[in-house]
């Protein structure tokens, strides 16, 4: 049996917790207008390997190339979560959140985290705490900024 230690959510882990929820929702909006858009991203590409690149490439400069001549009507507002720096808010866009198309991965007994992933994760943590803060983060976290 997994014994699960809990670890201290000091205001540090806070915001890179937020950065990298904010990063994922990111990227689940790209790839769900990605996905809206092109079908080739509703099941498994079976191409050559070396022309998936070239695959994904195409359909991010068409996307970029639409998203810029027509944005009021390629992803109005709505479409994608809006973050309000100012007010400290989120608003996740109208989106379902419907994963059945997701396959199911069911959690292991044992998560170990490499040394490597570890050392990344700290990384990354110093940098949004340090030279790569800005200045809405804390109050995007709720933090006291006193």
């Amino acid at each position: 049996m997994c014994r699960i230690i809990p670890i201290e959510l000091t205001n540090e882990r806070r915001i890179f917790n937020y950065w990298l929820s904010r990063a994922r929702r990111v990227v689940e909006n790209a790839f769900g207008i990605l996905a809206s858009r092109f079908r080739i991203f509703h099941t498994s590409i079976n191409v050559n390997p070396t022309s998936i690149d070239i695959i994904v490439m195409t359909c991010c400069a068409l996307h970029n190339f639409l998203r810029r001549k027509y944005s009021a009507t390629y992803t109005p507002m709505g479409s994608t979560d809006y973050e309000d720096t100012i007010q400290g808010t989120v608003s996740l866009s109208l989106r379902t959140n419907d994963d059945s198309d997701l396959t199911n991965i069911e959690r292991g007994h044992y998560r170990a985290i490499s040394n490597d992933g570890k050392q990344t994760r700290e990384l990354f943590l110093n940098y949004v705490n340090n030279e790569g803060n800005v200045s809405w983060q804390k109050r995007m976290c709720n933090i006291d900024d006193t």
